[in-house]
């Protein structure tokens, strides 16, 4: 511990983000391997308990805080459920509502109406986007091999990391006008724009050195469309991560706290790093369900 405080916070941050992209190699090569999938479950069940962990000891109310190990465990356990199930049905959305209304009915407070409620919303977010995650696993079982799931999971992960890098550094080095001084303090607008920008960079780099030449001959203004709804897409993810952001900080400030957790050196807790990938998650399911995409 007197090591770590003699580094610099952005040596904490690289040794955090060291740690997460160990525990995410076995998650995504796990994954993408197939078969039972044993150590992406263990390590998705131990993200999921975490994550609602931090959440109900982030509320100030201390019955909502012996609650939560009542909750993680039930999150955990009701994942079981989903687990043979594939797709996206209405009824997927029972169990974070009955989990939200039951919380805020046990500890809510009737003098604290707006934070009784952002909690309800942001407990329905993260434990949807949780479930999510689970369907997303579950399309590579044995019985419907399809690596589809792992592919958005890993393109989200990617655009969070990716939009947090640029932020975080475009930011620190060019950051004066603030984002959200009330909310998040730390925020500027030219984080906000490197965020977009690293993730998009990235992409078109990608697309240019994958997309043959002969497709720009052959067809330009096709190549020219294809490009442009990947960077579209980019730019939208990337804005809604950081949204996601936002919204957890607003939720910490509710309830007087700098940080879910400490659990991740230089990062805080699980929810301060995942809760860009939660959000955006949680959206993109949502999208999936009306679309209808199994």
């Amino acid at each position: 511990m007197k090591l770590l405080k003699n580094l610099s916070n952005l040596q904490k941050r690289i040794i955090g983000a060291g740690m997460l992209l160990v525990f995410g190699i076995v998650f995504f090569v796990d994954l993408f391997l197939g078969g039972d999938n044993y150590l992406a479950t263990g390590v998705y069940y131990i993200f999921s308990a975490g994550i609602i962990w931090e959440f109900f000891n982030l509320i100030e109310d201390k019955k909502a805080k012996l609650l939560s190990r009542y909750f993680a465990l039930l999150l955990v356990f009701s994942v079981l459920i989903y687990i043979n199930q594939n797709g996206f049905n209405w009824y997927d959305f029972i169990f974070p509502l009955f989990c939200g209304i039951s919380s805020i009915l046990i500890y809510g407070k009737k003098t604290e109406r707006k934070k009784d409620f952002f909690c309800l919303l942001s407990l329905i977010i993260y434990l949807s986007a949780l479930i999510f995650i689970n369907k997303a696993m579950n399309l590579l079982l044995p019985k419907t091999p399809d690596p589809l799931g792992a592919i958005l999971l890993l393109v989200i992960f990617f655009i969070t990391i990716t939009t947090d890098i640029g932020a975080y550094f475009v930011g620190k080095k060019f950051g004066k006008k603030k984002l959200a001084p009330k909310i998040s303090p730390n925020k500027t607008w030219a984080g906000f724009l490197g965020g977009i920008l690293f993730p998009t960079t990235i992409v078109i780099i990608y697309l240019l050195k994958t997309v043959p030449i002969r497709v720009f001959a052959n067809n330009f203004y096709v190549a020219v469309k294809v490009i442009s709804f990947y960077i579209l897409t980019t730019i939208i993810l990337s804005i809604i991560a950081q949204l996601g952001d936002l919204f957890e900080s607003y939720l910490k400030r509710l309830n007087g706290a700098k940080d879910s957790g400490k659990i991740i050196i230089g990062h805080g807790g699980l929810l301060d790093r995942f809760d860009s990938f939660l959000f955006l998650i949680f959206w993109i399911g949502i999208v999936i369900y009306i679309f209808g995409v199994n």
